[in-house]
């Protein structure tokens, strides 16, 4: 089935990473996931892998499963768009639980649905999802060695601080970009806890951002993919206050232009400063073998790229300053809560994670530490259009990096260069060169040594197949490392251990340098 092209193709994929983010979700809960695990387990070839959605033993099961999820949705007449599925390997980002969810008509409710179709079973998924807590040692009460530095809101009285309000909210924020001759209305979701709002001067919070893949949704993101793989629930318990902001579609980036003749809508994306550059896709001499079949001009050029001369054979996403809506955004919430600006943090997911390299190349002096996952750079920019990464090298030497990579990843390839899924295709910066530039930067040991029993113990939740690497005895005194797991495009290490490892090594870092917003 996976091989098949078109629509047929689309939805079994669509299935299958409902299906599997389930599964994994299941495989690794206590009681209620693992009884559901065991009621599903007959129905998979008798392996000790074969009921794990990771292993390529677990297929049939995935397809088994996949197939009366199918039916059950056919049933109950319920038709959704699951974010991150299609042809195009650049645009796919993985399928959260929150984002399938976030997409089934209002009309439709659990109780409606009487928990007897894939829609029941799928808000049981979510509520366990709420459930995940923070492992005890990726929890530190305990700030990182230095001096605080409280931003503005940390000088309003509590009782003004009315726009920091416990849990989850979309908001909206409005960013000048001179280069179009607009002002554009862009929206986030933030994520506090009480203690969080309730900061002093004294003991600023920290701020994080994370960034969704190509079709993703930052409410979406918080409530499905985040809370998943444990990163929002090792937030919470951290304290941090965490910004989910949203990518621009077509539609979206030619409203605030007023151009609505939209051709064809690659999904919501970041804007890399790759645009117009037509050296970094799939040529002609690439089309043989399993990529002959390669419609060669399947690219889009948003309203925004059209405007600025930025079109080009390898655009997919908005060319709208994303950077500014960034710098925009961080300052706002600066402004309007007590936020430690020595501890500012970054990640993001496969476009987003390319968008986190892009970050910290355009904003050098903001980061404490950044955590991109699937997430690579295009060839030719891995340390900027203009070498941004070495001309600042002093700034982003207070910048620590971990980056996880799933080995069997061919849409992003941890091995850089063209992926060989049979779809329109970018070439990719290896992942080891890019941790090489990063070992440079911080003046650390050119061969990485293996730290892994250091992340199991302190993530003891973890599964067997993750490794992790640090380029040590760094000059800076930060940390590089690099964690590969068994698994593919849009899955994430297993057991929470993302979330966990992600936010333990948050903790070790802050910025000593006056870190400024203007």
């Amino acid at each position: 089935l996976e091989q098949q092209s078109g629509l047929g193709r689309y939805l079994v994929c669509c299935l299958l990473r409902v299906v599997a983010a389930m599964a994994d979700k299941a495989r690794h809960t206590p009681e209620v996931g693992r009884a559901l695990y065991d009621v599903l387990a007959p129905l998979s070839p008798a392996s000790p892998t074969a009921g794990d959605p990771r292993h390529a033993d677990g297929r049939r099961l995935k397809l088994t499963v996949g197939a009366l999820l199918s039916l059950g949705l056919l049933v109950a007449g319920i038709q959704f768009r699951p974010s991150g599925c299609t042809t195009s390997h650049m645009r796919r980002s993985s399928t959260s639980v929150g984002s399938v969810l976030e997409e089934v008509p209002p009309a439709v409710s659990k109780e409606a649905d009487g928990g007897g179709s894939g829609l029941g079973l799928l808000h049981g998924i979510k509520e366990l999802t709420e459930q995940i807590r923070c492992e005890t040692k990726a929890v530190s009460d305990t700030p990182p060695p230095g001096v605080p530095q409280p931003s503005e809101g940390c000088y309003m009285p509590v009782q003004m601080r009315a726009l920091c309000q416990e849990g989850l909210r979309e908001l909206s924020i409005v960013v000048p970009e001179p280069a179009l001759g607009i002002n554009i209305t862009r929206h986030y979701a933030i994520d506090a806890t009480q203690t969080a709002c309730q900061a002093q001067s004294d003991e600023p919070t920290p701020l994080m951002l994370w960034f969704h893949g190509q079709y993703g949704h930052g409410a979406s993101e918080s409530e499905g993919w985040a809370a998943s793989s444990g990163y929002r629930a090792c937030a919470r318990e951290n304290n941090f206050i965490t910004l989910y902001p949203f990518g621009l579609d077509a539609e979206a980036d030619g409203a605030a232009l007023g151009d609505v003749n939209v051709s064809k809508n690659a999904g919501s994306g970041w804007n890399v400063g790759t645009g117009g550059d037509e050296t970094t896709c799939i040529t002609k001499d690439d089309l043989q073998g399993s990529l002959s079949s390669i419609n060669e001009t399947d690219f889009t050029c948003y309203p925004s790229c059209t405007k600025l001369g930025q079109c080009g054979r390898c655009n997919w996403s908005t060319c709208h300053d994303d950077v500014a809506f960034v710098k925009t955004l961080v300052a706002q919430i600066a402004r309007e809560h007590c936020v430690d600006l020595s501890r500012i943090y970054l990640g993001g997911q496969s476009n987003g994670g390319m968008f986190t390299h892009f970050l910290t190349q355009e904003m050098p002096g903001t980061f404490a530490a950044v955590n991109p996952i699937y997430g690579l750079p295009l060839m030719g920019y891995a340390a900027g259009a203009h070498a941004e990464l070495l001309r600042s090298k002093g700034a982003l030497a207070e910048t620590a990096i971990v980056e996880f990579h799933g080995r069997q990843d061919i849409t992003i390839p941890r091995t850089g260069g063209l992926s060989p899924e049979a779809t329109w295709s970018w070439y990719y910066t290896p992942l080891d060169e890019m941790m090489s530039l990063w070992s440079y930067i911080h003046g650390c040991d050119e061969t990485p040594t293996d730290v892994t029993e250091q992340v199991h113990n302190i993530c003891s939740h973890h599964q067997k197949d993750l490794t992790c690497f640090e380029y040590q005895h760094c000059e800076s005194k930060k940390r590089v490392l690099k964690c590969l797991y068994d698994g593919h495009h849009g899955q994430v290490p297993g057991g929470e251990v993302f979330g966990c490892v992600s936010l333990w090594f948050f903790n070790q870092f802050r910025r000593t340098l006056p870190v400024s917003l203007a």
